[in-house]
């Protein structure tokens, strides 16, 4: 899977918010809260593909899918 880099503007409240929950979930990093607040949004809007492919990416090993 090709991944890109996105670059993104924030109100600082939001920061800090997400700044206090890293500090506190040390195995959590600003990768994967942005790609969960995504996916957390586009499953609201998008069919269970999206779903499908967030879980391949991030809790499958690579090479093996599950899902099919």
């Amino acid at each position: 899977m090709t991944s890109i880099s996105i670059l993104a503007e924030m109100p600082e409240p939001f920061y800090t918010i997400i700044q206090s929950f890293l500090e506190s979930h040390p195995d959590w990093d600003w990768d994967r809260c942005i790609r969960t607040g995504m996916l957390l949004f586009l499953a609201q809007q998008e069919p269970f593909r999206l779903e499908q492919l967030y879980l391949e990416y991030n809790f499958l090993l690579e090479g093996e899918n599950y899902l099919d």
